[in-house]
C-alpha cells in the first residue's frame, strides 16, 4: 500500500485531485456566502430555504440521468463543459451581487444550472479514475479525493464567516468561479486517456436498471447525495 501511495503522489494525473480539491473549497465557501447574501438582500428566511430546496431538487432530479448520459459521451468533453458551466454560473451570481435589485428567480435558476453541471461533473470524474490511475491506484485515488474534498468543504465552511466579513459575498462568488478554472487546469494537464464510451445499449433500459440496482442496494442508496 505504501508503494501504491508513493506512486499516486508521483502520478502526473495527481493534478486532477489537487484541482478538484481546490474547487471543493470554492464550492463550500460559495454555499456559505450565497444564503448569507440572500438573507441580507431579501430579509426572508423563506428565500434562503428556497436555495436549499432548488439545490436538492435539481440534484435529485438530474442525478439519475447523469451517469447514463456520461457513459455515452466523451469524459473530457463532459468534464470541460460542465466545469466551464459551473465557472460561468458562479461568475453570473457574482455579477448579480453587484446589482441593486437582482431577480431572485434568476438567481435560483442559476443555482439549478450549477447543480446540473455538478451532477454531470462528478460521475464523469469518478468514471475516469480507472483510466487515469489504473487498477492498482484506483482505491487510493478515490479515497484520497473523497477525504481531500470533505476537508476542503469543511475548511471553507469553518472559515466562511471570517472570509465574508473581510471580503464580502461577491468576492466569494468570484473565488468559486476561479476555483472551477483551477480545477479545469488540473484536468487538462497532459494527455487525457480515452475512456470507453457506451453507445450500443438504449438509454431508458440502462436508466431503469441503474435505478433498480440503487434501490435494491442499501449501501449504494446511502451514497446518493
Amino acid at each position: 500500500m505504501t508503494g501504491t501511495r508513493k506512486g499516486l503522489w508521483a502520478n502526473p494525473k495527481f493534478d486532477w485531485i489537487t484541482g478538484s480539491t481546490v474547487s471543493a473549497f470554492g464550492d463550500g465557501l460559495f454555499m456559505v456566502a450565497l444564503p448569507w447574501w440572500m438573507l441580507q438582500l431579501t430579509g426572508s428566511a423563506r428565500t434562503v430555504t428556497l436555495i436549499w430546496v432548488v439545490t436538492i431538487v435539481a440534484r435529485l432530479f438530474f442525478s439519475p440521468f447523469a451517469g447514463v448520459l456520461v457513459d455515452r459521451m466523451s469524459k473530457r468533453t463532459v468534464l470541460v463543459q460542465s466545469g466551464a458551466m459551473g465557472a460561468a454560473m458562479a461568475m453570473m451570481i457574482g455579477l448579480c451581487m453587484s446589482v441593486d435589485r437582482p431577480s431572485v428567480a434568476a438567481i435560483l435558476a442559476v443555482v439549478a444550472v450549477m447543480e446540473v453541471a455538478a451532477s454531470l461533473f462528478v460521475p464523469a470524474l469518478q468514471s475516469s479514475f480507472r483510466e487515469l490511475f489504473g487498477v492498482e491506484q484506483l482505491v487510493s485515488a478515490n479515497s484520497l479525493l473523497g477525504s481531500a474534498q470533505s476537508m476542503a468543504r469543511f475548511g471553507a465552511m469553518a472559515a466562511g464567516e471570517m472570509l465574508l466579513a473581510l471580503f464580502g459575498a461577491q468576492v466569494a462568488a468570484y473565488l468559486d468561479a476561479g476555483t472551477f478554472l483551477v480545477s479545469l487546469a488540473g484536468l487538462m494537464c497532459g494527455a487525457f486517456p480515452v475512456a470507453r464510451v457506451v453507445r450500443q445499449s438504449r438509454f431508458l433500459p440502462d436508466l431503469w436498471e441503474g435505478l433498480r440496482y440503487t434501490a435494491a442496494s442499501p449501501t449504494t442508496l446511502g451514497m446518493v447525495p
